[in-house]
């Protein structure tokens, strides 16, 4: 067996609805959203930037890169029914990697405001229930249960996952919308190409690691995506299960609904060179990739599969 440390903290927030909240189809805007505004009205500007804004103008390898480089955070969610009744549950997925790490007391105290602030336009009130620690093998530990908090120096802030050797096929499962972009359009299910998507998984997983983990993703630095070309063109979908999720969401800033529309669905690749590449979907599986990753769109699941017999 392999393994690989991802420099991520995962939560899993359980809130009870105090009131019936009109949730729009996809949460993770409304999360990030409020998120946003109470980080703001709890920390001081320099805690606020680092976190929300992501980065120091000293991290940025390419000036040109500034608008689209990754947040040190995202919110999961990929529940989709819309309203959550008064005194029933919903969860907040939510992630803070590398050295932003430090701030988890205050992005916890954050959510925790906004939850009591209230989601959605109308403000409608909640309360956090529990809060659970989730670790690479899906196990939970219990750091709030409504009444005691369990220190943050308690954490444990090592995320690795073991994966096995000689992988010559996968399939991923998109859970949410996934929007890989070319040409500033979202690829389809006709459309869709491993070229693209590795292009942007792994630009997306270098620049996390560089901007805020304590090490460079590849020990050995071939860290450029044109070292993967190649292996990649050896590589096939062997099955193609994809299909459209028509998503938005509305923009306060902007003033207008914006298309979140992805991909969801399953493929099937295969190949030889695909243990060469396998490092980069599994840290992808928890870093999410594509457009507007921050609010939980592109989570994807890896399943390893047998495919001798082919």
């Amino acid at each position: 067996m392999n393994k690989i440390e991802i420099p991520v903290l995962r939560f899993r927030f359980e809130v009870t609805a105090l009131e019936d909240i009109p949730f729009p189809q996809f949460r993770g805007s409304t999360f990030r959203g409020a998120f946003g505004t109470a980080l703001k009205d709890t920390v001081e500007p320099q805690i606020y930037y680092d976190i929300f804004e992501s980065y120091n103008a000293s991290e940025i390898p390419d000036p040109d890169m500034s608008s689209s480089l990754p947040n040190p955070y995202l919110f999961e969610t990929s529940d989709f029914s819309g309203k959550v009744e008064q005194g029933h549950t919903f969860e907040i997925g939510f992630s803070l990697f590398g050295r932003r790490m430090r701030y988890v007391e205050e992005c916890v105290n954050a959510i925790a405001r906004a939850s009591e602030h209230g989601f959605s336009y109308e403000r409608k009130k909640s309360q956090i229930s529990r809060i659970y620690q989730v670790y690479a093998d899906g196990s939970e530990k219990l750091l709030y249960d409504g009444r005691h908090i369990i220190i943050t120096s308690q954490l444990d802030k090592h995320f690795t996952v073991n994966y096995p050797t000689g992988i010559k096929c996968v399939e991923l499962e998109f859970l949410t919308p996934t929007r890989i972009m070319k040409n500033n359009l979202p690829l389809m299910p006709g459309n869709f190409n491993l070229h693209d998507f590795f292009n942007v998984l792994i630009t997306r997983i270098n620049l996390i690691y560089h901007l805020y983990a304590f090490h460079p993703f590849e020990d050995d630095h071939n860290s450029d995506f044109k070292f993967y070309e190649e292996k990649i063109k050896s590589l096939r979908i062997y099955s193609n299960q994809l299909k459209v999720m028509e998503c938005a969401r509305y923009s306060n800033r902007q003033q207008k609904h914006v298309n979140l529309t992805g991909i969801t669905g399953r493929i099937i690749i295969t190949g030889k060179n695909l243990d060469d590449l396998i490092r980069y979907l599994i840290a992808g599986q928890y870093l999410h990739v594509g457009h507007a990753a921050v609010m939980g769109l592109g989570q994807y699941k890896i399943r390893f599969l047998d495919f001798s017999s082919n």
